[in-house]
Order: C-alpha cells, then sequence, then structure tokens
C-alpha cells in the first residue's frame, strides 16, 4: 500500500466505506471530496481491494486532471475520450481519438492500466466490444514464423495503414526484412526485424533517429480503429439488404450510398463515413461499461455528470435528426450512444459509488449509504518559497506530515536546499517513501492538481 493510501485509508470514514464494501452495501455515495482527494480516495480503495475501477468525470478536461493525479498517487490511470462520430464522405478524417481510445480500452484489458478515466460523454458513446478487441489483438515476439506479406495483411485487417515511414499510431511500414508499427497501445513505436520468415528481434525505437531504444520480449498489436469487420463482403451484404428495405422520404438518397457502399466493400475499398455503420457491424452494442467486469464504477460530480449527459444527448439527437432528413442515415443505423435514463441503468447494473464535493437533493440511482468526509482543498504551490512556509508553517510546529508536490527533480532540489538552510527538518524525495513520518516536510518531484488538507 502506498504512503498515500497508508494515510487515507487509516480515516474513520474509510474504516465506514471498508465495511459498505464488505457487506457490498452498494450504491453509496461519498462527499465532502475536492478533486484531488477523489483522486486519492479512488487510488485508495482500488489498493485496499486489488481491484480495478472504471471512473466516469463530467468531461474530458476533468477526466485527464483526474487520471493525472492518480497516476502521481501510483496508479496507472488510462483515460478513454470521448469522440466525433464521422457519418459524412469526408476523405480527410483523422482517426487519432479512436486510437486513443482504443489504446485505453486495450491497456484496461491487458493490465497495463488498473484504472480507466472517461467523460459522461465517452462513456455513453458506442465502442468495439471486448471480445472483437481481444481476437483482433495479436502478439509479436522473437522466435515467431510470420512473412512480411503476412504481417502486412494481419495489421491492415487491423486498421492499421501502410506509409513509407511511420510517424504516428496506428501507421506501419516495410522495408525488406524490417516491419515498423506504431500500436496503438503503445507511446513509442515497435521494429520487427526479420531472418528470413522467422522474427529475430522486437524492439522500440526512436520516431526522430530512427535508432532502437530498448529490446521487447513481446508485443501486442491491438486494432487502431473502432469500426472493425473481419467480412467486407459480408459487410456488404448487409448494406444491399437494408437498401432494399428501405421505404419512404429520401429513399433514393439512401439508397444511392448504400448501394455505392456495397460495391466499395465488395471491391475490398474502406468507405468514407463508415462510423454510421456501427450498428451493422456490432449488432450488439458496446460501451465502456462494457469492460468493466468485477471493476468498481466511480461516478464523480455525479450532478454535473448528469448534466453533460443530457447535453452531449441532445446534441447527438439533433444531429442525427438532420442527417435523417439529408437522407445521409437512415432507420437500422440511428443509435450510436446511451441515452441518459440507459447510462444511469448502468451505475445501477455495476454498483456504482458516487464521490461529490457536495450533498445533491438525490443521486442517479438509490444509494444504501452515505459517508461525509472533512477534507479541505489546499492551495497548489506556485514556486514562492517565503508563501509556501507561510502556509506549513503551523503543521511544522503541531509536527503533522507536510508534503509539498515540487512539480520537478530541480525544483524539488532547490526547495530541500532551501528549508536546509532554515533548518526546517526535510526529505527529499525522487520516489514517494514508503511511509511518512510526523514533523517532517517531505519534497515530492511530482505534480498534483491542488493542495490536500486532512483534519488532524
Amino acid at each position: 500500500m502506498s504512503c498515500y493510501s497508508k494515510i487515507f485509508s487509516s480515516s474513520p470514514e474509510f474504516a465506514a466505506i471498508r465495511e459498505d464494501v464488505n457487506r457490498n452495501s452498494f450504491p453509496f455515495g461519498v462527499l465532502g471530496l475536492p478533486p484531488a482527494p477523489k483522486a486519492l480516495m479512488i487510488h485508495s480503495f482500488c489498493e485496499e481491494f486489488g481491484r480495478k475501477a472504471v471512473v466516469i468525470a463530467p468531461d474530458d478536461a476533468s477526466a485527464q486532471k483526474l487520471a493525472d493525479d492518480l497516476t502521481v498517487f501510483g496508479s496507472s490511470a488510462a483515460v478513454f475520450p470521448a469522440r466525433d462520430f464521422n457519418f459524412q464522405d469526408i476523405k480527410a478524417s483523422s482517426s487519432e481519438y479512436e486510437q486513443t481510445r482504443i489504446g485505453a480500452l486495450s491497456r484496461f484489458t491487458d493490465g497495463q492500466s488498473d484504472i480507466l478515466v472517461c467523460s459522461a460523454e465517452a462513456a455513453m458513446q458506442y465502442t468495439v466490444p471486448p471480445d472483437v478487441l481481444k481476437a483482433k489483438t495479436f502478439s509479436i515476439k522473437p522466435g515467431m514464423t510470420f512473412s512480411t506479406d503476412e504481417l502486412r495483411e494481419k495489421l491492415v485487417g487491423a486498421g492499421y495503414s501502410f506509409s513509407e515511414m511511420v510517424e504516428g499510431a496506428g501507421q506501419f511500414s516495410v522495408r525488406g526484412g524490417i516491419v515498423d508499427i506504431f500500436p496503438a497501445n503503445t507511446s513509442s513505436p515497435v521494429r520487427i526485424e526479420l531472418w528470413g520468415d522467422e522474427i529475430d528481434t522486437v524492439s522500440e525505437f526512436d520516431i526522430i533517429s530512427q535508432r532502437r531504444t530498448c529490446p521487447l520480449g513481446q508485443t501486442d498489436i491491438p486494432p487502431c480503429g473502432e469500426i472493425i469487420f473481419d467480412s467486407p463482403s459480408e459487410l456488404a451484404e448487409k448494406l444491399t439488404a437494408l437498401s432494399k428495405s428501405i421505404r419512404g422520404k429520401n429513399t433514393a438518397a439512401v439508397r444511392q450510398w448504400l448501394d455505392r457502399d456495397a460495391e466499395l466493400l465488395r471491391a475490398a475499398l474502406p468507405p468514407e463515413g463508415r462510423d454510421r455503420y456501427l450498428p451493422l457491424v456490432f449488432p450488439s452494442p458496446a460501451t465502456v461499461f462494457s469492460y468493466v467486469g468485477d471493476a468498481f464504477l466511480f461516478v464523480c460530480d455525479s450532478a454535473s455528470v448528469k448534466e453533460r449527459a443530457l447535453s452531449a444527448e441532445k446534441l447527438i439527437n439533433e444531429d442525427i435528426k438532420e442527417l435523417f432528413t439529408e437522407g445521409k442515415l437512415c432507420k437500422g443505423l440511428d443509435k450510436f450512444t446511451l441515452s441518459t435514463s440507459e447510462l444511469f441503468a448502468q451505475y445501477e447494473k455495476h454498483s456504482a459509488v458516487y464521490a461529490d464535493n457536495f450533498a445533491r437533493g438525490s443521486f442517479d440511482t438509490p444509494v444504501k449509504d452515505l459517508i461525509n468526509f472533512k477534507i479541505m482543498q489546499g492551495s497548489r504551490w506556485d514556486g514562492a518559497y517565503t508563501v509556501l512556509v507561510e502556509d506549513i508553517s503551523p503543521a511544522i510546529k503541531k509536527k503533522y506530515v507536510t508534503a509539498v508536490f515540487a512539480g520537478t527533480e530541480k525544483a524539488a532540489q532547490s526547495l530541500f536546499d532551501e528549508l536546509n538552510d532554515d533548518e526546517i527538518p526535510a526529505i527529499l524525495c525522487k520516489a514517494p517513501p514508503e511511509f511518512f513520518t510526523p514533523g517532517y516536510v517531505y519534497v515530492l518531484t511530482e505534480t498534483l492538481s491542488a493542495g490536500i488538507d486532512f483534519p488532524a
């Protein structure tokens, strides 16, 4: 258990949480937690009970901030962002957000990340089902037998695009017996070197210098897009059948693009605006909730989450209505997200824990318990030494635990030196200590979004 969790889990409020979890008394609400303490609570929760977590925040910005704080506390958090669906015939459509989403789901599924954080909108959006993601992910390691043509075929089937030189996620290149890939779930590209048809080495490489940096025993290659289909001809038949069933207004316009895209698929060419075919590709819709399993589900700032969910629902319904009018969507290709009421049903299904700063009239589902913390959000150090000493002097005099997140190793070293010069007992930590000893100022190198003041 981390030094941070040891402090948080020793509180009487966390003892009440522990009791609720052990009695399986879900859903319940946790109040009195500003943003940074929310992250600490979730981190402590996962450490205490040895389980993963899916966390819903109001928007992508707050999701990223929460993930950053979780990382400071020692969790491995991945952000699953919201995306813009492309229902139009647009050729220059970026798949960056799709790749980020696939990467987050892949890392959460294979255990690289223990916490998945998303916005309300992202939680509502349909995505690739877990079984499809697993089936479309393949492993590469030295000693395996693959020809460059077989690798190329697998990568194209997983949604990767060929490039003369790999420059970003979702690309691959082939030069003789060298295959470079930038997987959707890694921060660095991977180089595969073959000796004939046998994989000789697998390593990360630097995208600027093109030099190998770190050998890998194995790397997993997930798909890099969310609209994945095994058989283009099978999808083409579905489009043709749908085209024949269309009736009413805009029939001619709808049939025109359905028949056109069916012909493209039969020629093994990807149609533009293929997000509109999501309901046909995945008849059983999946969302981030499909990946929860036995993980905890947290809803942070539930009133704001509800507001954002209603706004996202209204916006996509307006878009779908307009595209119906223009003949660019049709019945059967008209649902791409959960409704707000369906979102709330997922809270109940997965036994949500509501984490709010302030109490509200009621939560989105009935709760069995309310636990109130009395933790204040402290100030974030801006680098001013005199102000910092004024702020922490009362805690030093009372021999409380004080931790200062300096942001960088250089800033931490400078602060530590100044504290020593003033004979203030301080400990410089380039990594979090095993535990905090009262009476010392711990200087750490990380950055936290805000301070945390625990009650005495």
